[in-house]
């Protein structure tokens, strides 16, 4: 059933795809083809319980705003493709973590790695200005590895696959300023049991191709299947820099 049920959202997007693609070849203006490409930082804290064959570790960053202490690497990239009422979507993010906290007589390494990719697709919603609508799907591939010293080490990798719904809200505010909101639900069962997704913040138009975002970023991941348990939350300040074309 999930199978079946997330091939068909890909499918789905993809019929998005190619009505949005005919639509723009037979209309101008307004509805040709706008691109936008959005490098930027996401500065997260990451709080949560994880579980690898059977050892349960707690993950406490202890962040303070700013603090990238236990961040080894990290890349975000956004991208949309927007025509007429239609607008894709792909969000890519790539995090290597480590912390080292003490369990009561014992020293613990974790190191979590992964990425998050998403696709989706955006429509404009008639009765509710400034609103799309968006569904699709997100994929997640973490990597855990969480060791006691004294005591055992404990590794696994998880890649699953979740449909998303949600809402867009843009809004121009002034002359230079726009509004930013989204908020999406996923997992439902199919893999992961739920994850919330929210942004919000503003964006300043610098030129007519270019404008800076500032934002504050929410997402947790609530999946357990087997021995893995990966029960994560992780927020902070993006910052990035928008480019239209």
């Amino acid at each position: 059933m999930k199978n079946t049920f997330l091939s068909m959202v890909i499918l789905l997007w993809i019929s998005v795809l190619s009505g949005a693609s005919h639509a723009a070849e037979t209309q101008s203006g307004s509805d040709q083809w706008q691109f936008t490409i959005t490098p930027y930082l996401w500065i997260a804290s990451i709080k949560g319980s994880t579980s690898v064959e059977g050892g349960g570790s707690d993950i406490d960053t202890d962040y303070t705003f700013l603090s990238l202490d236990n961040l080894e690497g990290a890349f975000f990239v956004a991208a949309t493709a927007s025509t007429g009422r239609w607008t894709l979507q792909t969000d890519l993010v790539y995090l290597n973590f480590a912390d080292n906290p003490t369990i009561g007589p014992f020293g613990t390494t974790i190191d979590l790695k992964g990425g998050i990719i998403e696709l989706s697709a955006a429509y404009s919603l008639q009765k509710l200005e400034h609103t799309e609508f968006l569904f699709g799907v997100r994929r997640v591939a973490l990597g855990i590895e969480a060791s006691l010293t004294p005591g055992p080490t404990g590794e696994d990798k998880q890649v699953w696959l979740d449909p998303i719904v949600g809402l867009r809200y843009k809004r121009p505010f002034g002359e230079r300023w726009h509004l930013i909101a989204r908020g999406d639900l996923g997992g439902f069962g199919f893999s992961s049991d739920l994850t919330v997704n929210v942004v919000a913040g503003a964006g300043f138009n610098m030129t007519k191709h270019s404008s800076l975002f500032l934002g504050y970023r929410y997402l947790t991941l609530d999946f357990n299947e087997d021995e893995y348990l990966v029960d994560l939350t992780a927020e902070g300040f993006a910052l990035g820099v928008e480019f239209n074309f």
